[in-house]
């Protein structure tokens, strides 16, 4: 990923949200557009006005692209348009112009007329450099024609180098006249027709052959069994005119080089003018493959939130992991979601879907402050300055880490960075002693819910999810085979009216190690409920696990629920120095 989002989006979070899947299918045609694309930096808070006036760039171009027939032309223009950088770094450096590098700006500039004249067809700019810069510059490469994609050197650039040519074009006339005056008349002295400047003697016609090797204009030029070569002699008038013209040739390649360095400093006068005009129709390339993009996706443009932090979802989906489950035959439903600065806390059962509700989120932030249309229906946001997803993913192992010490390694360097962030933590505190990560994923729930960063923390440690001050979500899980909700549906409060929960949200190919007839519920209910959904037996009964380590599992879990105090939540865990069962020996 380009260095200019290193700093909003690092290698991780770009690696755990699937975000590379996405960014590459906004394609830019030209190589301005991919200059411009490798150079894009997200928006950051203090920058809200520019942020609006670019979506609204954006969101322009979505609607044009209505009319195919425009759109069609436009991107016609973008895949042809000439990259003139390599011609201009020359200008840049004081060097002189080829013709390939002369034919690069005129072509260059050819498209972007085209390009400007259709973006003013719909009331849309392209540059602020105007239309008759553009002209004036093509002028500077056409003198004394209509400018065209194309390039030469012609007559017009130097007087010199215009008498010059007339000479040497009079010279290969002469020649010419010179060499066709001898094939007359060695075709009139030996009777035969020449091919060029070559004549043919059959070997069985002797007297031709012998009036072949006297003629004076004749010289053997090869033979085989059946006849006889000879091509036409330079004539001393001849050897004359051909000294004339390798002379004229090197007086004509001096004024042409002369000519290219004059017509350099024109344009190198002009050099700020063409420089914004690359940046300019980059920045319009790279904005249309963002509103063509969001165009194929059926995506929409985020609307500004009114404050930094805010987040809202509705019907949001991940496009990466949406096209994994289309290829499977399967589909995933969207995301509905309210954050705000402060801690939302989301709880369920394993392969509920979680992990990937959170790469939603991420992706769409992330997108969102790229001026991107993103994968809803619909999105307020407000901006932050970086976006990062911990999920213990095992990636710090080389650098010496656990797990564990990775995820409490990341989260401690994004409490100290300073700005807004929205913090993704995918179940921190898992991989250690149960006690000593509940503790630390409780203390860490409360530090967020009070600070100025929008976190989503989800866990399976209940004493997490009553943070005060947290929003709270739950994660369905399993249904019920009689038809009754699932676990996080039904074993707490039942949402209310004003509870409406977000659309399914299918797990992530990673996540899930069940065919999708699993009967699990994916969406995020909004709750004010403290109970942690357990489905971890029904899931690993459905998986196929041995009934026999099933029954001693319910068994275990049965007596550490008769010896809980009335308390107690139903989370594993150590409690006043008691080991949960199934964490040690039994």
């Amino acid at each position: 990923m380009e260095e200019p989002l290193q700093s909003f989006l690092d290698e991780r979070a770009r690696r755990r949200l699937l975000f590379a899947a996405v960014w590459r299918e906004m394609a830019p045609r030209s190589g301005p557009g991919r200059r411009a694309k490798g150079a894009a930096r997200p928006f950051r808070p203090g920058e809200e006005a520019a942020w609006a006036a670019e979506l609204a760039r954006v969101g322009a171009l979505m609607v044009m692209m209505d009319d195919a027939a425009w759109a069609a032309r436009v991107e016609r223009v973008l895949a042809r348009l000439e990259d003139a950088s390599d011609a201009l770094a020359v200008l840049r450096g004081g060097g002189c112009l080829t013709v390939a590098d002369a034919f690069a700006v005129q072509a260059f500039l050819y498209d972007t007329r085209e390009l400007i004249d259709l973006a003013a067809a719909k009331g849309l700019a392209v540059t602020a450099v105007g239309r008759g810069e553009v002209e004036r510059l093509l002028a500077l490469l056409s003198p004394g024609r209509e400018p065209a994609r194309a390039f030469a050197l012609a007559d017009a650039f130097d007087g010199e180098l215009a008498a010059l040519r007339a000479r040497r074009r009079d010279a290969e006339r002469r020649r010419l006249a010179l060499r066709q005056a001898a094939a007359r008349q060695v075709a009139c002295d030996l009777g035969l027709s020449l091919s060029g400047e070559r004549v043919y003697v059959p070997v069985t016609e002797a007297a031709i052959l012998l009036a072949a090797e006297r003629h004076p204009l004749l010289e053997r030029e090869g033979q085989t069994p059946f006849e006889v070569a000879f091509v036409l002699r330079r004539t001393a008038e001849e050897e004359a005119l051909d000294a004339e013209r390798e002379a004229l040739d090197a007086a004509i390649a001096d004024r042409e080089r002369a000519a290219l360095a004059a017509l350099s400093e024109r344009l190198r006068a002009s050099l700020a003018e063409l420089e914004r005009l690359d940046a300019d129709v980059g920045a319009w390339d790279w904005r249309w493959a963002r509103a063509a993009w969001g165009k194929r996706q059926g995506a929409a443009l985020p609307t500004p939130a009114d404050a930094p932090g805010i987040l809202e979802l509705d019907d949001a989906v991940h496009p990466a992991v949406a096209a994994a489950l289309a290829a499977r035959g399967t589909a995933m439903t969207p995301l509905t979601v309210r954050l705000a600065p402060g801690l939302a806390v989301v709880a369920g059962p394993n392969m509920g879907g979680k992990t990937v509700g959170l790469r939603t989120i991420g992706l769409c932030q992330a997108l969102a402050q790229l001026a991107s249309p993103v994968p809803a229906r619909r999105m307020v946001a407000g901006l932050v300055h970086r976006v990062v997803l911990v999920t213990g993913d095992g990636q710090d192992v080389g650098e010496g880490l656990s797990s564990f010490a990775g995820q409490v390694a990341e989260v401690a360097a994004q409490l100290k960075a300073p700005g807004r962030a929205l913090l993704l933590l995918d179940e921190i505190g898992r991989g250690t002693n149960p006690a000593e990560g509940e503790a630390l994923a409780v203390a860490l729930a409360e530090h967020l819910a009070g600070q100025g960063h929008t976190a989503v923390l989800v866990t399976h440690y209940a004493a997490a999810a009553a943070a005060p001050g947290a929003r709270r979500y739950r994660v369905g899980g399993l249904r019920r085979p009689e038809g009754g909700k699932g676990a996080g549906a039904g074993s707490c409060d039942a949402p209310t009216e004003t509870e409406r929960p977000t659309p399914e949200v299918e797990a992530e190919p990673s996540e899930r190690h069940a065919p999708p007839a699993l009967p699990m519920d994916y969406r995020w209910y909004p709750t004010a409920c403290l109970e942690v959904p357990r489905d971890a037996l029904r899931i690993a009964r459905w998986a196929g696990l041995p009934e026999a380590i099933l029954a001693r599992a319910a068994a275990l879990l049965d007596g550490a629920t008769a010896r809980a105090k009335p308390k107690d939540d139903g989370m594993r865990g150590e409690e006043d120095g008691q080991t949960a069962p199934g964490s040690g020996d039994d």
